[in-house]
């Protein structure tokens, strides 16, 4: 099994897993995004002269052709790592829209089609009642992610709870792509309460613990692949979201940085 992480625009990263050569052979590609943060028109600060979410869609539909459609290839995910939305002018203009219409961030990923995504802390910046908002909006143009949490309890807010019964939020989830069994867990790091505003949502100290009891399920119920956003045993791919980290692979395979940029960290 081989992993390799190269960062692209847009705040994409892709992870290409393989199993060993052989008869049982698969190529899943990840697209991996973190930290959105309502980046809907430009990139922002001293990045606005490069696109936002558009050209972040033209990434991804592009990457997802060349991953090709469970064919020789394989299949590919989309996956966030939270923090999709974030206050400030852009996000404003969705909370001016009337409540029953969907938040722009919610209309924007249901296009492109995120499979799954985990809960961040700025999700919960204006209460649990706009998350729920927000979750609700998908569906629209493909299948409704699951928005992740191992060590988040939600049954004490009625609008996630509901959620939370419909699998809408949930600690994991498994998505059947090319035959093959991946299941996906989030995490929310424990400093919530003080940090955003959760309200009667119960943040679990213990993140390693909660974790790891999703992927012991998962495994037991014979998962291919483990996909999660810390690295515990019985992983295939670990994910990360919430820094603003650049990661990309050395020379040859450097991925394209924005003009000046240049990675903090390299990863193999």
């Amino acid at each position: 099994m081989h992993t390799r992480i190269g960062m692209l625009l847009a705040s994409l990263a892709v992870v290409g897993l393989a199993r060993p050569a052989g008869a049982d052979e698969f190529q899943l590609t990840i697209l991996h995004s973190n930290d959105g943060e309502t980046r809907l028109v430009n990139a922002g600060g001293s990045q606005a002269q490069y696109g936002g979410v558009d050209r972040f869609a033209t990434l991804a539909r592009r990457l997802r052709a060349e991953a090709g459609n469970c064919g020789r290839m394989g299949g590919s995910l989309l996956i966030s790592s939270g923090d999709n939305f974030l206050a400030g002018a852009q996000f404003n203009a969705s909370l001016s829209l009337p409540s029953n219409d969907r938040f722009y961030d919610t209309v924007a990923l249901d296009l492109i089609g995120c499979n799954a995504s985990a809960i961040g802390n700025h999700e919960f910046d204006f209460g649990p009642d706009v998350t729920a908002r927000f979750i609700r909006g998908f569906g629209v143009a493909n299948r409704a992610p699951a928005f992740l949490s191992a060590n988040l309890d939600v049954s004490g807010e009625p609008s996630l709870a509901s959620l939370a019964r419909q699998r809408r939020i949930a600690a994991c989830t498994t998505i059947v792509q090319c035959g093959r069994r991946i299941g996906i867990v989030g995490a929310t790091t424990p400093l919530l309460p003080a940090i955003s505003s959760p309200r009667n949502v119960v943040t679990r100290a213990d993140v390693v613990g909660a974790i790891q009891a999703e992927v012991d399920q998962l495994l037991a119920s014979r998962a291919d692949i483990v996909i999660l956003t810390s690295q515990l045993g019985g992983v295939d791919v670990a994910i990360s979201g919430g820094g603003s980290d650049l990661l990309n692979s050395p020379a040859p395979h450097a991925g394209p940085l924005v003009p000046r940029d240049s990675a903090l960290a390299s990863i193999t």
